[in-house]
């Protein structure tokens, strides 16, 4: 169990400037000083370093009050500082030390630094780490002041959330309700991020749409541009081409026309020198005779109708030229336009080109910036996938804690149920034993009344001594022996004496239990079993241990249940029996014995181990005498009850556990008085 081992402070309130060490050892603690000697001060010390932050609570105006006022030796310290040191040997808060050191700090700023181990921690990571142990500064570590009273004073619902901050289960409550907090802001962050997805996948997707049709407008503008560059060209080409031919046959048909007119020129020429060889012919002839100019005339007309054949030839040749000229001409023209307004519209597809290419940079510009939202865009959707992945992640990670919390919680459930029952039977068992205390204080009382009696009476009898003495010394030699036997009788009478005022003080409880007994036995009590003396049995030489531990326990009746608990009861009262222990198998059923480490020195035997009873009985033994064990030595005794067990001597010394005090004597075994005494 963890527990406070020492509280230091400097500059805490009326603490001073000097660092104060306040020990503690484990068990009860207590802490005397006269009125304003700063005793609280050392509650409110250990409040304030569970992080306490009430001034309220704390007794002062403000947190600035905690800090020493300081005096006229000493200044104000500029900070207060409180450590408490627990011991954590049983690893309850979850740390891998034996020694677990807290330290808060307060500067005059209001700033409260906390450490653990000298590393600096949250509040709130503390305050979990110590929740582990059940730790708290609001919790019921530290009573305060007319805390009780509160106490008492709640309504059921408000004892039963005490009861579950005291048994652990409050805080699991506590961090389900953050968690399911923490769940339901996860939740909303979702549903925002999943609407701005909405958003952002709708604006992609019209960005998308977008840029799918700019890309299509720009494939088409280029399909259109080449389309219309390869027409031009291959216009330009066409055109190119005629006018190329168109010139080569200009080119031919004028050579032909120069070679025509060459040859008409050469044919006229011709003719006229075959018009002067006539005419001179025609001279000769008329001057040679008519046969030869028969025959000279028929060769020149031949000649001259070739000549005309040919000249007629020429004339249509050179008519067909004069013909075609024109055309030819026109054709020019009309090729030379065709050229001027080919030139036109490369000039104007060269501008077109010109403009698409200043638009083709715009739109390449266009593109940019579209790239860069759209890579913004994408980034934002990115993020916003990796904050649903995350969200999911910590919502499914929430979920698992939730799960892990709710089967912790069924476990505690379980635990504060059986703590319930535990500490309803605790109730029980410190109610019965309050009322066993007061009738064991009544019958003190009253044995003190007959101790004052005994004392009267042992005065007297000292007196009667005196005087017996007295005669003694005057008769010594005659009355030694007589004396002698006076004494004898005297101690035989005493004792003779306590007996039957013992057996008169507890004749009529006998004889009423003797009855009780009787009843049982004839069944008229359902579910009587019989006392615990009678059920069991052990050697002889633990008879004063197992008595020392039993006590009454051995004289309390046994019963099956609560219902022969309850006709018990009736019948006791009807009996007048005073004090009667009563103990129900069916509520200690359960009931385990306690393991014990086998380093105790000294020790001889469990007790429940040496005791023997029937199967039935064991559960009751073992509630009995469960956790108490026989050592061989007072010294060895008082070692394991500071551990934490009752033991006992066999001389029946016993030993409560946390108690520096113990019990001894011895017991005589008496006849039953009931038998002693008979039917009286």
């Amino acid at each position: 169990m963890v527990h406070l081992r020492k509280i230091e402070a400097r500059g805490f309130k009326s603490m001073g400037t000097t660092l104060i060490s306040v020990p503690v050892e484990k068990g009860f603690v207590a802490i005397t000083g006269p009125n304003g000697s700063g005793k609280s001060n050392l509650l409110d010390a250990i409040l304030f370093a569970l992080g306490e932050n009430s001034a309220k609570t704390l007794r002062v105006s403000s947190l600035s009050g905690l800090i020493y006022d300081g005096s006229v030796e000493q200044q104000k310290p500029s900070s207060a500082r409180v450590s408490l040191q627990f011991d954590n040997s049983d690893r309850r808060i979850p740390m891998d030390s034996d020694s677990l050191t807290i330290t808060r700090e307060l500067k005059q700023t209001g700033e409260s630094l906390y450490s653990l181990n000298g590393k600096h921690i949250q509040r709130n990571n503390l305050g979990d780490l110590l929740e582990n142990a059940l730790i708290a500064s609001r919790g019921l570590n530290v009573v305060l002041q007319g805390m009780i009273t509160r106490i008492s004073e709640l309504v059921p619902d408000e004892k039963r959330k005490l009861i579950e901050s005291m048994v652990g289960i409050a805080q699991f409550d506590e961090k389900k309700q953050e968690a399911m907090k923490q769940l339901g802001e996860a939740d909303t962050k979702l549903e925002v991020a999943m609407a701005k997805i909405g958003e952002i996948r709708e604006r992609v997707q019209a960005l998308e749409q977008q840029r799918n049709d700019e890309l299509r407008l720009r494939q088409l503008q280029k399909e259109i541009k080449w389309i219309d560059a390869s027409s031009t060209s291959s216009k330009l080409l066409s055109v190119r081409k005629t006018l190329t031919m168109k010139r080569q046959s200009y080119g031919d048909l004028s050579t032909k026309l120069q070679q025509y007119q060459t040859t008409l020129l050469e044919l006229t020429r011709t003719l006229e020198e075959f018009e002067s060889q006539r005419s001179a012919l025609m001279k000769s002839a008329m001057q040679s005779g008519t046969t030869q100019i028969e025959a000279a005339l028929g060769r020149v007309a031949n000649e001259l109708n070739a000549l005309k054949r040919e000249r007629a030839e020429a004339s249509k040749y050179l008519d067909d030229a004069r013909q075609i000229l024109p055309r030819m001409l026109q054709m020019k023209d009309e090729n030379l336009k065709k050229i001027s307004d080919a030139e036109e519209k490369i000039n104007s597809s060269q501008l077109r080109i010109a403009e698409a290419g200043s638009r083709k940079q715009e739109i390449l510009k266009l593109q940019g910036e579209l790239n860069i939202e759209r890579n913004s865009f994408d980034s934002e959707f990115t993020a916003a996938q990796n904050a649903i992945v995350e969200l999911r992640k910590e919502k499914t990670a929430s979920d698992t804690e939730l799960q892990t919390t709710k089967d912790r919680l069924n476990k505690l459930e379980t635990t504060r149920k059986l703590a319930e029952e535990k500490l309803a039977s605790a109730k029980d068992k410190i109610r019965f034993l309050n009322e066993n205390l007061g009738k064991a204080q009544e019958n003190i009382g009253e044995l003190e009344k007959v101790l004052s009696g005994e004392r009267r009476e042992l005065c007297q009898i000292e007196q009667s001594r005196f005087h017996l003495e007295k005669l003694r010394k005057s008769i010594e030699l005659q009355l030694s022996l007589a004396a002698s036997i006076v004494e004898k009788t005297q101690g035989v009478v005493t004792r003779y004496d306590s007996d039957i005022l013992a057996m008169e003080s507890v004749a009529a409880e006998e004889i009423a239990i003797s009855k009780l007994e009787g009843l049982g036995d004839a069944n008229a009590i359902k579910g009587y079993i019989g006392p615990l003396r009678t059920r069991i049995s052990y050697d002889l030489k633990y008879s004063q241990a197992v008595a020392a531990l039993g006590k009454e326990w051995l004289n309390s009746v046994i019963v099956s249940d609560v219902n022969a608990l309850t006709q018990t009861m009736v019948a006791a009262k009807k009996l007048h029996i005073s004090k009667l222990t009563t103990i129900p198998l069916s509520e200690v059923a359960a009931v385990e014995r306690s393991s014990f480490p086998r380093s105790i020195e000294g020790m001889i035997v469990p007790v429940a181990e040496l005791v023997r009873c029937e199967k039935r009985f064991r559960s009751l033994v073992n509630f009995v005498f469960g956790d108490a064990i026989i050592v061989d030595s007072p010294r060895n005794a008082f070692l394991a009850a500071r551990k934490g067990f009752r033991a006992v001597t066999l001389d029946g010394d016993a030993f409560e556990p946390e108690v520096l005090a113990f019990q001894t004597g011895y017991s005589r075994k008496y006849a039953k008085l009931s038998n002693l005494l008979g039917k009286q």
